[in-house]
């Protein structure tokens, strides 16, 4: 390596100008390089040119630290916060990304749920409630109000709805709740009404003749001051002489045991309608 390429290395590493060098290498009267040379010097004059090479360093050193880092390694040091800065800034606006992308797709996932169990809830009430026609004849226990009132909200349980608040703010605003609410309240009204109105009359439906050893059977509904049947009365039947005809007295189902003629009877709440049945061999329809 060349004096010249040594001399900018040690200025560059000092943080020195050019004054400054030569300033700390400016000293004749300590070191005198005139009458030296490569093959005439002598081992005590090379050390004691390396002696003061090393002390003229320590010098350069010493200037350099009290003057502060190079200006050159103050830039790239102060431009180090910044670039990892920038770093860390890219880095969090990818999490954040990522983030953003993994709730919207859950959030679409629980909304398609909610969609599903939707339509299922929807075609369950459909189903439901046709069944309920269907069947009201035949299960006694359909024709509770309260009864018919569950099995008509209990589609809603198959929804999937948002959660509204915590604790009994979303119990009190779960639509399951107060769609089973409603449809309970609804029932409780409606058996209030029905078990007010009072029965005025009765209409008693059923054949005039049957054969001996011949059923058929009777209907009987009460009925209010407007003609309108009141629903969850109670109707009972009798017959003149049960030996010509016999009558179920809640089913109203009539029997023929003999020819004769006999009056059906039906009461509901102390409101009483009979009819004229005849046992005979001839059947008049």
């Amino acid at each position: 390596m060349s004096d010249i390429t040594f001399d900018e290395l040690e200025m560059d590493e000092f943080g020195l100008n050019g004054d400054a060098y030569e300033d700390a290498y400016d000293d004749d009267s300590a070191f005198d390089m005139e009458g030296y040379d490569d093959e005439s010097t002598s081992a005590a004059q090379r050390r004691q040119r390396a002696q003061e090479l090393a002390r003229r360093r320590r010098i350069l050193r010493a200037k350099a630290m009290r003057r502060g880092p190079s200006p050159t390694r103050a830039l790239e040091a102060s431009k180090l916060p910044v670039a990892r800065a920038a770093v860390a800034a890219v880095r969090s606006v990818g999490l954040e990304s990522k983030i953003q992308d993994d709730m919207l797709r859950s959030s679409i996932e629980a909304q398609n749920r909610r969609m599903a169990r939707s339509e299922l809830a929807t075609v369950a009430g459909v189903v439901g409630s046709q069944a309920q026609i269907a069947l009201q004849n035949r299960i006694t226990e359909l024709q509770n109000p309260y009864v018919r009132a569950i099995l008509a909200s209990a589609p809603l349980f198959l929804l999937s709805p948002r959660k509204r608040g915590t604790g009994a703010t979303s119990f009190l605003t779960d639509p399951r709740f107060i769609g089973t609410a409603a449809a309970l309240a609804l029932a409780f009204a409606g058996d209030r009404l029905n078990k007010s109105a009072s029965v005025k009359k009765v209409r008693l439906l059923g054949p005039s003749t049957i054969a001996p050893a011949g059923a058929s059977a009777f209907r009987g509904d009460g009925l209010d001051s407007g003609g309108v049947p009141v629903p969850g009365k109670t109707v009972l039947f009798t017959s003149s002489d049960p030996a010509i005809a016999q009558i179920d007295p809640t089913t109203g189902v009539v029997r023929g045991l003999a020819k004769g003629d006999v009056f059906i009877t039906a009461t509901v709440e102390g409101v009483t309608e009979t009819v004229f049945l005849q046992v005979a061999e001839k059947v008049v329809k």
